[in-house]
């Protein structure tokens, strides 16, 4: 039992020493004074999730040389595995952040491109081979253009049509 309270006296002994555990700490209470907002809230949760996985993958690599020692306990392996796949998690998520931002900006670039082509198109208001007009002012239309092959008729009725009436 002595011989695993050492161990562990060991790995404590290390983790004070260990510089980067000790800094990240500091720079974590000063930056505990960060307002976050509507606007930056995606930018904050960005820089948690890459800096939680940068020091997972810092600590997988310390562990990594205890966990490979022959001596290691069952308890400290199951530990290096759940962090392992914690960070693998962490990272698939970012991931899938990343495909869905990436998607959600060409998606927006297609709509533009969409808008901007129907802008250019002529507007069709519907069919343009309509004509309204009255049938006087179809007959004067026809007249305009074909006036040298107009005829002048000139009708009298007969006298059978002048007893009818």
């Amino acid at each position: 039992m002595s011989d695993n309270s050492d161990n562990i006296d060991e790995l404590l002994e290390q983790l004070k020493n260990d510089t980067s555990l000790t800094h990240s700490a500091s720079t974590t209470a000063v930056k505990n004074n960060i307002s976050i907002t509507d606007d930056n809230i995606n930018e904050y949760i960005l820089n948690k999730a890459s800096r939680l996985v940068e020091g997972g993958v810092d600590t997988i690599d310390v562990l990594r040389e205890t966990v490979l020692a022959a001596s290691t306990e069952p308890h400290e392996i199951e530990a290096y595995s759940e962090l392992f796949k914690a960070v693998t998690g962490a990272i698939d998520v970012l991931n899938k952040v990343n495909i869905q931002n990436k998607k959600t900006k060409a998606s927006k670039e297609i709509k533009e491109m969409e808008i901007t082509a129907r802008k250019e198109l002529p507007e069709n208001k519907g069919n343009t081979n309509i004509l309204i007009a009255t049938r006087e002012e179809i007959i004067k239309g026809f007249l305009k253009d074909n006036k040298e092959n107009l005829i002048d008729a000139d009708f009298k009725e007969s006298d059978e049509e002048e007893d009818e009436k």
